[in-house]
């Protein structure tokens, strides 16, 4: 049985996408064909006592948090001087040196056949934790990258190409290239990410692997009371998850507005909603709009099993991405839609990940700000124009993509990989 470490910033789902990610992988992992130890070490901020969403065959160690972690993790005069003139963040310092520390316990330990290597958002402490310890052993490591690290390689609109400390961003640069140069291969969810991961490295030859975002079904109680974010009475179109600030609802906005306009009949009958944390430049946009009676946002961070009972019981998911040309990302959302066999109407770039998986002929997606194409989808969704059970179909056929199963087939791979490099060294 191959023995994996798994490290990982992140395993609280009820925070963070990339939490639900970690959780969703970890729980589709066979435990009859990997015998799998995970280090985590949560942001202070995420930080909790009790893991009872994960799979107990799972031998967890954990970094505990301690007092310097919530000290530095609060001051961010601290943060800024040194980031500014040295080009670090002292919280990232400490967490990659108790990484470390962890990390060298564990190998001592144990003899593993692959180190798999998570981050958060634009960390990296993980990755480089190992990359500084490479030198020290030899096995094979695999490094994932949810989001494009540093925060500089993000796309527009999340970034312009660079931030107010070009220390930093410079010292993050050269951390990532040399994490990519040490590790055996790259992986991500997204084939636009390892793409985007390889430009950067000018590394072509780099091996990359997809480990897609994975659906791992939890049971839901249909007794759950969803009377304060649902009504029944209506039909619901839901956007369910964090609105930040790159993703602009105002298109959405304006077609359904258009839409009322045209069909005032349906003023009694529609409820828009948005349920998550809403960034506050959106305000204004939502102010605007003038049919209010058709209008739900409940701006509140929401359990995940509420997000998943919510998107489940609606009527027509929204999956709103940047309305700008790219996005290398895979929504997690976009796992989590299709594992619930639900019919929904995305808004994302030609150029991204969700329409390279959904392929050109789904018929409801278009770009965040084409208010003509949201429009027409509308009149034809609601004119039932629309052939429901073929675009069912196409959501059907999509869910071997985001199965647990498909982990194990890649890790396989990996292996299989792994095997012939080591043959010809």
């Amino acid at each position: 049985m191959k023995k994996i470490l798994i490290i990982l910033e992140c395993i609280n789902k009820n925070r963070s996408s990339e939490g639900i990610a970690s959780v969703n992988f970890l729980n589709s992992i066979d435990l009859n064909s990997y015998d799998i130890h995970s280090v985590y070490y949560q942001y202070p901020q995420f930080d909790i006592d009790k893991l009872d969403w994960l799979n107990e065959g799972i031998k967890l160690h954990k970094i505990s948090n301690d007092i310097l972690d919530f000290s530095l993790s609060k001051n961010n005069k601290i943060k800024n001087f040194f980031s500014s003139y040295f080009g670090i963040v002292p919280l990232k310092e400490y967490r990659v040196l108790k990484f470390k520390r962890k990390i060298s316990q564990l190998i001592k330990k144990e003899k593993f056949d692959l180190i798999f290597i998570r981050t958060i958002a634009t960390s990296g402490c993980s990755h480089r934790a190992v990359s500084e310890l490479s030198h020290s052993f030899d096995i094979p490591i695999l490094s994932y990258f949810n989001d494009p690290i540093p925060y500089c390689l993000m796309p527009y609109p999340y970034s312009n190409g660079y931030t107010n400390n070009p220390n930093f961003d410079l010292k993050e640069k050269k951390i990532i290239k040399a994490v990519i140069n040490k590790s055996t291969a790259i992986a991500s969810p997204s084939q636009k990410l390892n793409e985007l991961f390889l430009d950067f490295s000018q590394d072509p030859n780099k091996k990359t692997f997809i480990f897609p975002h994975i659906f791992y079904e939890e049971v839901l109680s249909e007794k759950e009371d969803l009377s304060e974010f649902l009504d029944f009475n209506k039909i619901n179109i839901t956007h369910c998850g964090s609105l930040l600030s790159q993703r602009d609802p105002s298109g959405l906005l304006k077609a359904f507005e258009l839409f009322l306009d045209d069909n005032p009949e349906f003023l009694s009958k529609i409820s828009l909603n948005f349920f998550g944390p809403v960034t506050e430049n959106h305000f204004p946009v939502f102010k605007k709009f003038k049919y209010k009676d058709c209008l739900n946002v409940i701006d509140k961070r929401i359990s995940h099993s509420k997000s998943l009972a919510l998107m489940k019981k609606s009527d027509l998911f929204l999956l709103l991405e940047s309305s700008f040309q790219h996005s290398p990302f895979m929504p997690v959302k976009l796992a989590e839609v299709i594992g619930l066999n639900k019919i929904f109407l995305s808004l994302a770039p030609i150029d991204s990940e969700t329409r390279r998986i959904l392929g050109p002929n789904y018929p409801l997606q278009t770009e965040a700000l084409n208010i003509d194409e949201i429009l027409r989808i509308l009149n034809e969704f609601f004119s039932n124009k629309l052939d429901l059970k073929d675009i069912q179909g196409q959501v059907n056929m999509l869910e071997p993509y985001i199965l647990p199963s498909t982990v194990n087939k890649e890790l396989d791979t990996v292996f299989e990989y792994l095997k012939d490099v080591k043959c010809t060294t």
